[in-house]
């Protein structure tokens, strides 16, 4: 029996491959995407952006496939509860529709955003090096209360 796989739009920091590798501890073919009537903003006082639900905008990021279960459990730790992954459709650059999960910042959280746009080039300039010492102690240590093989990986 095949493992469950599923296919995860990612917006923000996610989005860069070497991110979502430190993270998962895998590297997942990818593709860009669009996510339509959504917008993404940074969040007051952090370096990381949030989307939600706005009529008529959208949202350029990266759909990733095959992600599989392990590979889940810890994004989901690693997005925290602040974030809700649901259920998205994605147009891919080849106008391929594709049924996704993505983490969106539920209502009751919106407030937390700020009107400021989120932009890769800035974090990558500025924030990424410290972001991937955060992300490859996340790893280490969700991997080895989860009781992950990380040498599998």
């Amino acid at each position: 029996m095949a493992a469950m796989t599923t296919s995860l739009f990612s917006y923000g920091t996610l989005e860069i491959p070497e991110v979502m590798a430190t993270v998962t501890g895998r590297k997942f073919a990818s593709t860009s995407a669009v996510l339509p009537d959504h917008a993404r903003f940074l969040l007051h006082g952090e370096t990381y952006p949030g989307i939600v639900h706005s009529y008529r905008a959208e949202v350029e990021g990266v759909l990733y496939q095959d992600v599989d279960r392990d590979s889940l459990a810890l994004l989901d730790l690693f997005e925290g509860e602040f974030y809700r992954r649901e259920t998205v459709h994605v147009t891919t650059a080849s106008q391929q529709r594709v049924t996704a999960e993505a983490y969106l910042v539920p209502s009751d959280h919106e407030l937390l955003l700020s009107q400021q746009p989120w932009e890769r080039k800035h974090f990558v300039a500025q924030h990424l090096s410290g972001f991937l010492a955060y992300c490859r102690t996340f790893h280490g240590d969700q991997t080895r209360r989860l009781g992950m093989n990380q040498s599998a990986r």
